[in-house]
């Protein structure tokens, strides 16, 4: 009996022995933290923030790194994204919001790059993109939409570079630079689709009859 409630008083001190510092009070030198008060002191404590009166919570820093969730916030007080951190990292799923409170991105980091799948929305809600990146790269299944939700174009790729589907690029053109889709299959370009401004069809140009590049 003795041993558990000296193991919960350990628990509790250690719980409520963590320094606070408000976010102001820190510097951010490469992704490591120190106190503005004492350059060679690493932070390790709770970081909070203030806003219109009321006192926010941050996240935790344990020897100068950021580490579980953490949470960076509008002037306004209001959520601008939730990231997870490991050794200072960005690792695991994260969530960005708009001023206006609505989800604008949802997706996955390793070790600071994309990964997995990622969800893009505009203000109102609508989904604009879904994207498979491996270590920053478009890596699988590639999906742009239309307003009203219809699929825009796709494509797939493979580390960074599409292998199959459509591509949105822009290539230059009467010595201008203009939108225009490129079509693979298995590989290699098959097709140009040649774009105005609104991403209405100019033309269609064959690759496999013309060389494209």
């Amino acid at each position: 009996m003795l041993l558990k409630f000296f193991s919960l008083y350990l628990l509790l001190s250690f719980l409520f022995s963590n320094e606070r510092y408000m976010i102001n009070e820190v510097a951010n030198k490469s992704g490591i933290y120190y106190s503005k008060a004492d350059e060679d002191l690493l932070i390790t404590g709770d970081i909070y923030s203030y806003f219109d009166g009321r006192e926010v919570y941050n996240g935790f820093i344990s020897d100068g790194y950021k580490v579980g969730k953490w949470i960076d916030y509008y002037t306004t007080g209001n959520r601008r994204g939730e990231f997870m951190y490991k050794n200072g990292l960005m690792n695991g799923p994260y969530t960005l919001w708009y001023k206006n409170e609505v989800k604008g991105e949802y997706g996955f980091h390793k070790n600071n790059k994309k990964d997995k799948l990622i969800i893009k929305w505009d203000q109102k809600g609508q989904k604009l993109s879904s994207v498979t990146f491996k270590e920053d790269l478009f890596h699988g299944e590639v999906i742009f939409f239309n307003s009203d939700g219809s699929v825009k174009y796709s494509g797939i790729y493979k580390e960074g570079r599409c292998v199959h589907g459509t591509k949105k690029n822009y290539r230059h053109k009467n010595n201008f630079p203009n939108p225009v889709y490129e079509i693979f299959k298995d590989g290699k370009l098959v097709k140009l689709v040649w774009l105005d401004n609104e991403d209405k069809i100019l033309e269609t140009v064959d690759c496999i009859k013309t060389n494209c590049n």
